[in-house]
């Protein structure tokens, strides 16, 4: 097998969509429906397995996943601001909203912006 496309990852397909974890288990990724990963569901444990090595890479090359750095941040953050304006809100995972949301005082003062062209 080839080694997935950086689209399994981005648009953050194992990493993305989860807020309570860093990213999905294998077992909700193999329970994805057909509209939410690019490969066919036979395939995916094969993509988990080159996913798992994802974690130690990032370790090894010291660099850094910008979802799993924004599901290490939540902890430490407080509610500060009254609101915020998010552009391009579409390009945001779940896990970058819910923490720019976590950083609000009510988290219904969120403008987010998109084109309309």
């Amino acid at each position: 097998m080839k080694i997935p496309p950086y689209n399994e990852l981005n648009p953050n397909v194992i990493t993305g969509p989860a807020t309570d974890k860093s990213w999905l288990s294998r077992e909700d990724y193999l329970q994805l429906g057909v509209k939410e990963s690019i490969f066919l569901a036979e395939k995916r444990a094969q993509v988990y397995d080159i996913f798992e090595k994802y974690p130690t890479l990032l370790q090894k090359e010291q660099l850094h996943d910008s979802h799993i750095v924004s599901y290490q941040y939540l902890p430490c953050l407080q509610s500060h601001y009254d609101f915020a304006v998010v552009d391009e809100v579409q390009d945001l995972t779940s896990i970058q909203l819910y923490l720019a949301n976590s950083t609000l005082n009510c988290i219904f003062h969120v403008l987010r912006v998109r084109h309309l062209s």
